[in-house]
């Protein structure tokens, strides 16, 4: 019986092992995508360290203006994580 363990456990294990290699390399895949995305205006963005959600309004050489709907702010656009492109 315990061998039996001991073998499903090392099946799992290899299995656990490939599919974190595979999400490594899917989000290093993502992460590229993003860094070299280039914003338009109704892209849904956050600030990075910030958990509110909004859409650029304004682009202005490397600065944007996001509206929050309640508020507006202006950030640099290297501070900026896409949340979602604009439709």
């Amino acid at each position: 019986m315990q061998e039996v363990i001991k073998t499903v456990e090392k099946e799992v294990l290899q299995k656990v092992v490939k599919v974190r290699k595979e999400k490594k390399i899917e989000a290093v895949k993502i992460a590229e995508e993003k860094a070299t995305y280039n914003y338009k205006i109704n892209d849904r963005v956050r600030i990075k360290d910030s958990n509110s959600i909004g859409t650029i309004d304004k682009i202005e050489k490397k600065n944007v203006i996001i509206n929050y709907g309640v508020f507006t702010t202006k950030t640099s656009l290297s501070n900026l994580e896409l949340v979602e492109k604009a439709k």
